[in-house]
C-alpha cells in the first residue's frame, strides 16, 4: 500500500463525493446522493440490490434494505449493560475525529448528530434474530405502490440512477422504516 502516496493525495480522491453530500438541500438531492455512494462502494442507509425473491429462488427480485448502523447492531446503541456503552463512546470520539479529518470546525457536534440518527434507526429497526424472520422481511411492492411507502422519495430517478430497469416489482424488507 502506498501509504505516503494516500497522505499525500489527502481528500482529493474523495472530494467530489464530499461536495455532492455538502450540497444535499433536499429528499431528491439525499436520494441521488446515497445512490451515487452506493455505487462507489460506500454504504448507505437504503441500499438497492438484486436478492433472490424467498418464495421462489429461481428467480432475483429487486430489493430495498433499511441500513446504516455503522456498530452493526442494534444492541450497540440501545443496551446500557456491559460494554455497550464504552462502544458507543468510542464510537462518539471515533465519529468526531473523522469529521475533524475532514476538516470540520464542529467535528464533535456533527459526530453527535450521526449517533443520534443511528439511535434513531437503531430503535425502528428490528434485532438480528426477527430479522432472520422471512415473513417480517418479505415485502414485495409494485412499483407504483413505492409512493405510498415512501411518498417524499423520488423513486424512479432512485432507480433510473443505478440504471435499474426492467422489474415492476420491489421487496422492501423493512416498509414500516423505510417510510419513517
Amino acid at each position: 500500500m502506498d501509504q505516503a502516496g494516500i497522505e499525500a493525495a489527502g481528500l482529493t480522491p474523495i472530494q467530489p463525493l464530499l461536495d455532492r453530500i455538502a450540497a444535499i438541500r433536499n429528499v431528491p438531492d439525499l436520494v441521488a446522493t446515497t445512490a451515487a455512494l452506493q455505487q462507489a462502494a460506500v454504504g448507505t442507509n437504503l441500499t438497492l440490490s438484486s436478492r433472490a425473491d424467498l418464495l421462489d429462488s429461481n428467480k432475483q427480485i429487486a430489493s430495498l434494505v433499511v441500513g446504516g448502523l455503522l456498530l452493526g447492531d442494534r444492541k450497540y446503541y440501545l443496551n446500557d449493560d456491559g460494554k455497550y456503552p464504552y462502544y458507543r463512546g468510542e464510537y462518539l470520539k471515533y465519529a468526531a475525529a473523522q469529521f475533524a479529518n475532514l476538516g470540520d470546525a464542529d467535528a464533535a457536534s456533527e459526530a453527535a448528530a450521526v449517533v443520534a440518527l443511528e439511535t434513531a434507526l437503531a430503535k425502528a429497526i428490528p434485532d438480528r434474530t426477527e430479522f432472520r424472520d422471512p415473513q417480517l422481511t418479505y415485502h414485495p411492492t409494485p412499483l407504483s405502490k413505492l409512493p405510498a411507502v415512501a411518498p417524499d422519495i423520488p423513486w424512479n430517478a432512485n432507480f433510473s440512477s443505478f440504471r435499474a430497469t426492467g422489474f415492476d416489482t420491489v421487496n422492501v424488507t423493512l416498509p414500516n422504516v423505510t417510510a419513517a
